[in-house]
């Protein structure tokens, strides 16, 4: 099974390894518990099945637990379908270590039988886990009626009663152990995929968002401009030659990267310029850098403001941008002492003060504020902190 989200190892691969751990100490634990009985039983059963089944049964501990802590998933697996087959080989082989009719006691398999039984529930597919209790169990209950001693035959099958009920335990908490971690993977994929989907609608709006900004910040301007009349040197060929620059930018963005603090001021001056080259423009830095994408929000929205003030604002106005920025905050304020305006009855159409201003810097985590009254001017504060 692969990792869940492409993300690490799966739930279920996870659930498996800590079984896998789990079991292989318990088979070495379980088998160092039955030496006793072990060295007890040796003079009734063939010292070449002691021999073998033991080493068997410690080596699949071993291999449990290492590939359990080292290995994928397909290991895992493998490794509990060996240590499950090593102990049904065991009992399988029982019946050739006694004469018939000759044992009074239950060999020491019966003490692992368990182990086998969890192995195979959580290594195979939860049908074929119940097949292995249940054969295992068939073989284990023949041995006792084979080489029990007539006198003691109920006993051992009550023996056999009780490991069921262990064995029948330890299988159901291996099956719901796995079941339980292909239910988070299912969980976990579905959430993934839920957050793939909404950031991929967030990624389509904002790039909706982006290309209706540049259509009010630069085709509209551009075309508004143009319309009110001018020669192809004056400002509406200035704006028309940055619309088709911007929407060049649109089609095949350049990288981006982090300026630093000073780079970003000079940024914002060589725009401010730009726009006109009477506004006054002032700034304090630091050091560091600013992040490229909160850099270019608070440039496209700055100039935003600068144009809705030379849009709106009157002719004989004084304007003024003040940037204060270091690699932890960034502060713009974009001010004129123009005509002003309600902010409170600008329409929800106008997309100039809500999309190229507001909502561009709440993208990025910073904000806007926009204060305007009639014949009192307007003040543009754009704000932005490092979390």
């Amino acid at each position: 099974m692969t990792a869940a989200a492409g993300v690490g190892p799966s739930a279920s691969a996870r659930v498996a390894r800590l079984m896998a751990v789990s079991l292989g100490i318990a088979g070495l634990i379980l088998t160092g518990l039955a030496v006793p009985t072990i060295a007890g039983e040796a003079h009734a059963l063939a010292p070449w099945w002691t021999a073998s089944t033991v080493v068997l049964v410690t080596g699949a501990s071993i291999v449990v637990i290492v590939l359990g802590a080292r290995g994928g998933q397909r290991s895992t697996d493998a490794a509990f379908g060996v240590l499950a087959a090593v102990v049904l080989l065991g009992a399988l082989l029982t019946p050739l270590a006694a004469p018939v009719g000759s044992l009074g006691f239950d060999p020491w398999i019966n003490d692992v039988f368990v182990i086998g039984a969890a192995a195979a529930a959580a290594g195979l597919p939860t049908p074929a886990g119940v097949g292995y209790l249940t054969a295992t169990l068939a073989v284990l209950a023949g041995d006792a009626v084979l080489l029990g001693e007539p006198a003691v035959r109920g006993i051992l099958l009550l023996h056999h009663a009780q490991n069921l009920f262990y064995a029948s335990l330890f299988t159901a908490l291996a099956i719901a152990a796995r079941r339980a971690g292909r239910m988070l993977d299912d969980a976990v994929r579905s959430a993934v995929a839920e957050v793939s989907a909404s950031a991929a609608a967030e990624a389509r709006r904002a790039q909706r968002r982006r290309v209706e900004a540049l259509i009010h910040d630069r085709v509209i301007v551009a075309l508004l401009t143009f319309g009110r009349g001018g020669s192809p040197d004056d400002r509406a060929a200035r704006e028309a030659s940055r619309a088709l620059r911007a929407i060049e930018e649109l089609a095949h963005p350049a990288p981006l990267g982090d300026p630093t603090v000073r780079e970003f001021a000079w940024r914002l001056q060589g725009m401010t310029t730009e726009a006109d080259a009477r506004i006054r423009f002032d700034y304090a830095t630091g050091v560091g850098r600013v992040p490229a994408g909160v850099a270019s929000a608070a440039a496209e929205a700055m100039s935003e403001a600068i144009r809705n003030s030379l849009r709106h604002a009157g002719d004989r106005v004084s304007r003024q941008v003040s940037v204060d920025v270091d690699e932890r905050r960034v502060r713009v304020v974009v001010l004129d002492d123009g005509v002003g305006f309600d902010p409170d009855g600008v329409e929800p159409t106008r997309l100039g003060i809500s999309e190229g201003i507001v909502h561009r810097m709440a993208i990025v985590g910073g904000r806007a504020e926009v204060v305007s009254r009639l014949g009192r001017g307007t003040t543009v504060m754009l704000e932005w902190a490092r979390p």
